[in-house]
């Protein structure tokens, strides 16, 4: 009886430890995910989107898991990614607005990304469904991020595109290829 008093507190002490831990981890997960959701909002202010996003939270629905949060219109807040967001956010942004928050997502993750200076990033059409603005801030940001970067390749079927990631270009001036048969360039 002894020993089973001596095991049983024991084992309350490591439960107790656990559920702090558990806390700990929250805390800073919560933290993380903030300061994840303030990147890509900051990156969203410089698409000029007209929106950010906030109250970002990850998921698991049907054992894969997932983010949910909410986009920021003015002072309103729709919920629109979540276990059902994809319909909701067909309803709620634009082509060019998902195209947007694809690429501020996409970039604000790289930021953390320990060896970006070895890695080679390739971007496929980053300029579809974005109007001239936000093409122009789109090249910026491949210009800043190039230089964080051992290579950056960009694909486009648009020429102009490619001509606005060049304007600007510190260095050495980018290459470029065109791919005989459709007029693809890249």
């Amino acid at each position: 009886a002894v020993e089973y008093r001596r095991i049983e507190s024991e084992r309350a002490l490591v439960t107790e430890e656990k559920k702090k831990i558990d806390e700990e981890l929250k805390l800073a997960s919560r933290a993380r995910l903030e300061d994840f959701a303030g990147r890509v909002s900051a990156i969203l202010d410089r698409l000029s989107a007209g929106f950010r996003i906030a109250e970002i939270a990850t998921e698991r629905a049907g054992g894969a898991p997932g983010a949910k949060f909410q986009v920021v219109l003015g002072r309103e807040r729709l919920d629109v990614a979540g276990s059902a967001g994809e319909e909701r956010i067909a309803l709620v942004l634009s082509d060019g607005d998902r195209s947007a928050l694809a690429l501020a997502v996409f970039l604000a993750g790289l930021e953390g990304a320990p060896a970006l200076r070895e890695e080679v990033l390739v971007l496929d059409d980053p300029e579809t469904c974005l109007d001239l603005a936000r093409r122009r801030a789109t090249a910026a940001l491949l210009r800043d991020v190039a230089g964080r970067c051992a290579q950056v390749v960009v694909l486009s079927h648009e020429p102009e595109f490619l001509d606005l990631v060049a304007e600007g270009w510190r260095g050495e001036p980018p290459a470029r290829f065109e791919l005989p048969g459709g007029g693809v360039r890249s």
